[in-house]
């Protein structure tokens, strides 16, 4: 049975429920609808934590297409994030989009170095 779609957490908590299940497509979807419900540009832990299952589920199901979807929405979002591109390079590779994967991939490694320099 769905969750309340008028409370995000409460959907956010499904989906999260159903990836641990391995249920990565019904998962997929109720990220989806988590992501639909939030603001557009929103930088919460939770809009994070839902692109990256979201993106897992996509990767389990082999569905690179959603993957690079949901991956470009975490590069914009989270622009500083080295999940982001590095994921996005994984899907493009994956889509046989190889220069623009290995330029993602490029970046999420710029991305870590300066995060290593920065801790």
């Amino acid at each position: 049975m769905p969750a309340d779609t008028a409370n995000p957490e409460l959907i956010y908590f499904e989906a999260h429920g159903l990836r641990q299940a391995n249920d990565f497509r019904a998962a997929l979807k109720r990220y989806g609808d988590f992501l639909a419900a939030v603001p557009t540009g929103s930088t919460h832990k939770a809009v994070l934590k839902a692109l990256i299952g979201s993106i897992h589920c996509a990767d389990a199901l082999g569905d690179a297409e959603a993957m690079e979807r949901v991956s470009r929405r975490l590069v914009e979002t989270f622009p500083d994030n080295v999940l982001g591109p590095l994921h996005l390079g994984e899907a493009l590779i994956s889509l046989g989009r190889h220069a623009e994967g290995f330029a993602a991939l490029t970046r999420s490694l710029q991305l870590d170095q300066t995060s290593q320099a920065d801790g």
